[in-house]
């Protein structure tokens, strides 16, 4: 044991006599080269290491110090060509502890360094509850840190990596006590094809993919999904009672279905099941076709299933029998008819052995739907997202078709067409300045197109996602025109073609707000700038019309007072009214209240000239009383997702 001494301040630690053990935190070289950079502008390190005497028994002569805290320091020392390093003493009695404390406080871990000093600690004879007292940590930190130790060492590194998500390390610890070599070829798969695996993959589909994993191994390692016996699989029995069963199977299966080209579908049923799970190797996660792990048991119960699979068929066929029966007689003739029967045509024969065939094959759809969905959950629950079909799809899927149409009939192209690209993509500006009657230029304005059509628009759109080469890209170009529409200022456009952002309705409306985090940090500065000098303008303007109306009333209510006193009359038929224009005239007529839509009491929010771009001014979103109400658009009336 190393020997025991008091803190007796800073020492000088000579680096050729420190012992340095292996540290549970991986070198991180950028943060050793800012280190070190630092010391080299410093000239020293200025926070000392942590040391313990070293055991003779277990170093021999070679060392006087171990070190416990400050590893990095340590190798920014030795590469500095330093001497000695500042240090003080620790506590030998919690070597470990110390180490860990310094590791997980002072610089963040990840879960797979994390355990290894936790490891430690424990191995000093601390409880989980004192480590994580000591450690600062919660104690069920400590208990999941703990069970990623239970894995191999291969699979605490995809976790520590960030390849496999922490959440992993429970299904991982279900395979491993079912088969260790599972467990094994999972890891070995998941280390290979990482890049095509999520890190929360394994957590919602980890037989799917330890499937995948143990054919990757041909043969190696067994495990097979107890959902639909394979009658074509090698897998099964070649023993003679199997093969005669599967060829009953199949006759029955034609004779039940005689326009069906594929095998019967048999399932295992609960019953395979159980005797999997009484036997120990069975594999069950989540909602997954579950896993048996044993091949002979395996082709024990692919062979009860098979049986009693016929036993069903052989019934099919019965009922089969009894339908043709009513149809036709016993001997297969046409049935002869009762006396004051009239007979059926032989096209009303064939119509009623049609519908009978029609439901047969109905019933088979059942089954064949489930098949569906097993082998969609198998084969589609996890995608490349790096696939240009999956992007495909989701973006064109998305954004739907055009059409020629204008606005009374919209799409979500030619929306964003119009709202968003013509409005953002110099191509369909154009400068008009009218000349005027003098001769003299007038005023600059903006032309953006034809604004009831958008041809050209949804043109340049199409050829935009077409120019996509990868699935990042075509993600990203799509992003580009639904930010484009949502985030443009249609101020320049007249009130009539003003509309509102087009909403993007989901689940707890997700997509809004994954919309909203991407595309944020992008938004140009000048158009925040607008936004905040338009939301001033309309703030000012509303506390000067409160003001204006304050006034009023205030007015109104001494003149009340005045005449309750009698210092004022009101004006008689013919008297002159006290009520005056703007001009000073009278006009006899006292408004009810203050016109708040009257354009010569307004003024434009924002001088757009700042923004080098010139125009008619901002108008205001046009409401359904406004000129013109009938061409606005409803967007979400008129586009459906």
């Amino acid at each position: 044991m190393p020997r025991s001494k008091a803190n007796t301040g800073t020492l000088s630690i000579p680096l050729d006599r420190l012992y340095v053990p292996e540290n549970v935190r991986e070198d991180d070289e950028d943060f050793i080269a800012k280190l070190e950079r630092s010391v080299k502008a410093r000239g020293k390190i200025i926070t000392p290491v942590e040391v313990i005497d070293a055991d003779p028994a277990e170093h021999g002569d070679a060392y006087d110090y171990v070190l416990v805290a400050g590893f990095r320091r340590a190798e920014v020392a030795r590469r500095l060509g330093h001497e000695t390093v500042p240090g003080v003493y620790g506590d030998p009695e919690n070597e470990h502890t110390d180490r860990a404390v310094e590791n997980i406080v002072r610089t963040g871990l990840n879960p797979y360094e994390e355990a290894i000093a936790i490891k430690r600690v424990l191995d000093e004879g601390k409880s989980e509850d004192q480590a994580a007292e000591l450690l600062g940590i919660s104690k069920h930190l400590v208990t999941r840190r703990v069970k990623l130790l239970e894995l191999p060492d291969a699979a605490q590194r995809l976790v520590g990596d960030g390849t496999l998500s922490l959440e992993s390390v429970e299904p991982m610890r279900v395979i491993a006590q079912a088969s260790p070599a599972l467990l094994d070829a999972a890891i070995d798969f998941i280390t290979e094809h990482g890049e095509e695996i999520a890190p929360n993959d394994f957590v919602h589909a980890p037989l799917s993919i330890l499937t995948a994993a143990v054919e990757a191994t041909e043969g190696e390692v067994f495990a097979a999904s107890l959902g639909v016996v394979p009658l074509k699989s090698d897998l099964l029995s070649s023993d003679e009672t199997t093969a005669a069963l599967i060829a009953e199977a199949r006759d029955l299966h034609k004779q039940i279905n005689p326009y069906s080209y594929s095998d019967p579908t048999i399932r295992f049923t609960e019953a395979e099941i159980d005797r999997a799970r009484a036997a120990g190797v069975l594999l069950e996660y989540g909602e997954e076709n579950p896993l048996v792990t044993d091949l002979a048991v395996y082709q024990d119960l692919c062979q009860t299933a098979i049986a009693a699979g016929v036993e069903a068929l052989k019934q099919q066929a019965a009922e089969r029998a009894e339908e043709e029966a009513s149809i036709f007689g016993a001997s297969g003739a046409k049935d002869k008819p009762e006396p004051d029967d009239e007979p059926d045509d032989e096209r009303t024969v064939q119509e009623k052995k049609h519908r009978a065939g029609m439901r047969r094959l109905a019933d088979t759809a059942h089954g064949a739907n489930l098949d569906l969905g097993d082998s969609l959950r198998n084969g589609l629950t996890v995608v490349d997202p790096a696939d240009m079909a999956v992007a495909r799809f989701f973006v064109y899927g998305l954004l739907g078709t055009d059409s020629p149409t204008s606005w009374g009939r919209d799409t979500v192209v030619s929306a964003i067409a119009l709202r968003g690209i013509r409005l953002v993509i110099a191509d369909f500006r154009e400068d008009k300045t009218k000349e005027r009657k003098d001769g003299s230029a007038g005023a600059l304005r903006m032309s953006y197109g034809e604004g009831l059509r958008h041809e050209n628009q949804s043109h340049w759109l199409w050829k935009y996602l077409d120019g996509a080469r990868t699935a990042g890209d075509l993600y990203g170009r799509a992003l580009v025109v639904i930010a484009a529409e949502r985030y443009a200022s249609r101020r320049v456009l007249p009130s009539k073609q003003q509309f509102q952002p087009l909403t993007w309705p989901s689940h707890k409306d997700i997509a809004l707000e994954a919309l909203t985090k991407l595309a944020d940090p992008h938004i140009a500065e000048t158009l925040k700038a607008l936004e905040k000098a338009v939301a001033k303008a309309e703030r000012e303007h509303k506390q000067a019309l409160k003001a204006l109306a304050d006034d009023k009333s205030r007015a109104e209510a001494a003149a009340d007072e005045l005449d309750t006193d009698g210092d004022l009359e009101y004006p008689q038929d013919g008297e002159c009214d006290l009520t005056q224009t703007d001009g000073g005239a009278s006009t006899g007529e006292q408004p009810d209240q203050f016109d708040a839509d009257d354009p010569a009491e307004l003024v434009p929010p924002v001088d757009a000239s700042q923004f080098e771009q010139v125009n008619e001014g901002p108008a205001p979103i046009a409401d359904d009383g406004a000129v013109g109400a009938e061409d606005v658009v409803d967007a979400s009336a008129h586009i459906e997702f």
